[in-house]
């Protein structure tokens, strides 16, 4: 016979010498000594990422809506201004103006949304300043700003007859325009 068959201790002393390197250095000591030492990064490492993989799920980040957008000019007083947030909740909400003046709002009850009760004034800027925490506990804050109509856009107007007058049923009602404050 031409073929020659490994012997049984051949076998068991190969096996011997591959664990050997395998615990000595790695299974690429003996062939390729740096990839030995180089530390292969661990997915678990991170609590939570937005890249799929395989030991920890996407957490999705945070998707925020904000109103008026940023750098907006002409914003009407009377619309409310308003953050809702998907994928996470709000942390802290400010909304002021340059001069200081601070301005109320609501926070819904599970946290994703925030909406202005409080009223705006013309011609004036406000700066709108909010942190959000996304359901993987990252934060993301930002400011923006924007400003309202000046008052020579402010329409008023009176109306006759005045609330708690006793008038007849023939009594026709009056809406005059008056000109607008400067």
């Amino acid at each position: 016979m031409a073929l020659k068959t490994w012997s049984t201790g051949r076998k068991i002393a190969l096996l011997g010498v591959l664990c050997a390197l395998a615990a000595g250095g790695g299974a690429f000591a003996a062939a390729a000594p740096g990839l030995a030492q180089s530390g292969i990064s661990s997915e678990a490492g991170s609590p939570a990422r937005t890249t799929p993989g395989l030991a920890v799920p996407v957490v999705a980040p945070a998707e925020l809506a904000v109103s008026p957008a940023d750098g907006a000019k002409q914003v009407n007083p009377a619309a409310p201004v308003s953050l809702k947030v998907t994928n996470g909740r709000i942390d802290r909400v400010a909304l002021t103006s340059d001069g200081g003046d601070t301005v109320d709002g609501t926070l819904g009850t599970n946290g994703s949304a925030w909406t202005s009760s409080g009223n705006l004034t013309f011609n004036t800027r406000y700066n709108f300043t909010y942190s959000v925490v996304d359901d993987a506990g990252r934060e993301t804050h930002s400011t923006r700003a924007f400003t309202t109509v000046s008052t020579a856009n402010e329409a008023d107007a009176a109306i006759y007859p005045l609330d708690g007058m006793k008038v007849g049923v023939a009594q026709p009602l009056q809406i005059t325009p008056s000109a607008s404050r400067s």
